[in-house]
């Protein structure tokens, strides 16, 4: 049986064995934190859409619960350095786990071993793989804002 036959034919005998692990739903709180981080300084540098979503939220959420997401957004805005400095450190470390991830599922998808890499040329080729995507994600969503209408 050809080698790419016999590889599928492993995958789908046994789904996700390895990929289970990519799957994760909490390795996405670091994007959230730099969303929050973000959207803290989109906020300080527009005041006026700044107080519209206030506005928004005094006319949708009224109440205490109102104040105190009108209070949560002031606190994020403040703290937006360090939610997004955390945000970003969290986002790369999370970045880098995914691609070694992604590589030890491959590589068993494929029945191979895993290469015997030292760690840090590991989590540099990872971090390249990673600002490679970075870049190609970049570019795809530049290149039709660019384009003549």
């Amino acid at each position: 049986m050809p080698r790419r036959v016999d590889a599928a034919a492993r995958a789908q005998r046994q789904p996700l064995r390895r990929g289970h692990h990519l799957l994760q739903l909490p390795r996405a709180f670091p994007l959230l934190l730099l969303a929050v981080g973000i959207t803290g300084f989109v906020l300080h540098a527009d005041p006026a859409a700044q107080q519209t979503l206030f506005d928004h939220i005094t006319e949708s959420v009224p109440g205490s619960f109102g104040k105190t997401l009108h209070s949560a957004i002031k606190t994020a805005i403040k703290a937006r350095t360090g939610v997004g400095i955390v945000g970003l450190v969290g986002v790369l470390l999370t970045g880098l786990g995914w691609i070694g991830n992604l590589r030890t599922a491959i590589d068993g998808v494929w029945g191979r071993r895993p290469a015997k890499r030292k760690f840090v040329k590991a989590k540099l080729t990872n971090l390249a793989i990673l600002a490679g995507l970075g870049l190609a994600m970049l570019s795809s969503i530049a290149s039709p804002c660019s384009a003549p209408r």
